[in-house]
């Protein structure tokens, strides 16, 4: 049997959670080499969606399905590698940030 994916159903985001759409951007990211530039979080008819790319790589779109589990915390749905993964917001001097794989991402501001 080949296992191809995994079906992922649309639930009703919180507020916390809508309120948290938008594009964020790294605050802790060091000397890393190889970093997205572009961050975003979406609401893709009820699915909460995380999408990210590299300069390095124009063209390449990486997302992930999310689902919430509580008002702090997503965990990445899926099937493979990195799937699991929890997505935490914390509060750090008054900002909320989300923390996921050693980052620390902050919400953008228009």
């Amino acid at each position: 049997d080949l296992l191809a994916g995994e079906k992922i159903a649309p639930e009703p985001l919180s507020q916390e959670w809508l309120g948290r759409l938008g594009d964020y951007e790294i605050v802790n990211a060091g000397d890393d080499a190889m970093l997205p530039d572009q961050i975003r979080l979406r609401n893709e008819d009820g699915l909460l969606v995380a999408e990210y790319s590299f300069a390095d790589r124009p063209g390449v779109l990486a997302r992930l399905a999310l689902a919430p589990v509580s008002p702090v915390a997503a965990v990445v749905l899926g099937l493979g590698r990195g799937m699991g993964e929890t997505i935490q917001m914390v509060t750090v001097d008054g900002e909320e940030q989300a923390l996921f794989s050693g980052l620390a991402l902050r919400k953008k501001t228009r």
